[in-house]
């Protein structure tokens, strides 16, 4: 399976039309991407070549990137208490937080990790 592209990102969203923000999605694409290739190793040593599992990772952390774009200075929103705000994966004044790295995408690439590139500890 080949890498994701804009376009599979955008299904992922659900953003059907052209739009404004296409050069935001392949941003967001291509860190996650390089992001993920950085962490896993290579099927075959081609950049191309892509796990099913691998594929789903990047889309899932290009969507979370994306979606962070509303949460300026870590506000994520309002609740009973007050702002809930995000620091270092806890939330502070709320009960929700958007962590360092989804627990989705962590177990998507645990058996595709590289070792000698991420270590281990």
């Amino acid at each position: 399976m080949s890498g994701p592209t804009l376009a599979d990102l955008k299904r992922r969203l659900n953003v059907t039309t052209p739009s404004t923000a296409d050069a935001q999605l392949q941003w967001v694409l291509d860190v996650a991407t390089a992001w993920v290739n950085d962490r896993v190793y290579l099927v075959d040593q081609d950049p191309d070549t892509r796990h099913p599992e691998v594929v789903e990772a990047i889309l899932l952390q290009a969507s979370r990137w994306y979606a962070r774009r509303n949460t300026p200075e870590g506000v994520a929103g309002w609740n009973e208490l007050g702002v809930t705000t995000l620091a270092a994966g806890q939330a502070q004044g709320g009960t929700s937080a958007i962590i360092g790295l989804d627990p989705d995408v962590a177990a998507l690439l645990e058996r595709h990790e590289d070792y000698t590139k991420v270590g281990f500890g």
